[in-house]
C-alpha cells in the first residue's frame, strides 16, 4: 500500500469505538494491496494472524474525507471492509454532488 492508503486505513482503525481494534490494527500492519479499483482496494492479510471477532461487511466506523479545514467541505468517507474476521477492502465513497 502507498503512504496515503495506509494512513487512511490506520485512521479508520484508530477509533476508540471499534470492537476488536487490537486484532484489526495488527492485521493492518501486515496488510497488503492485491488489486481492486481506484475507489475500492482489495486487501490481503499475512497468514497466521488471529481473526477479529467482527461480522462480514463494512466496519461500523468510517473516516471522513473533506477539502479544507476539518469538518468543512465534506466530499466522502473511507470505509473498511472485513470478511471472515480479516481486513478485505478499503473503499472511498464520494458524496454525489460534493465536488464542483
Amino acid at each position: 500500500m502507498t503512504g496515503p492508503e495506509r494512513a487512511a486505513l490506520d485512521h479508520v482503525l484508530g477509533s476508540d469505538d471499534l470492537w476488536a481494534a487490537e486484532e484489526l490494527r495488527a492485521q493492518a500492519r501486515a496488510a497488503s494491496l492485491w488489486g481492486g479499483r481506484p475507489t475500492f482496494l482489495d486487501l490481503t492479510v499475512e497468514e497466521g494472524l488471529p481473526p477479529a471477532e467482527v461480522g462480514h461487511g463494512p466496519l461500523p466506523v468510517k473516516g471522513v474525507v473533506s477539502l479544507g479545514a476539518p469538518g468543512t467541505n465534506l466530499i466522502g468517507e473511507i470505509v473498511v471492509w472485513v470478511r471472515g474476521g480479516y481486513l478485505s477492502g478499503l473503499e472511498f465513497c464520494l458524496i454525489p454532488g460534493s465536488l464542483p
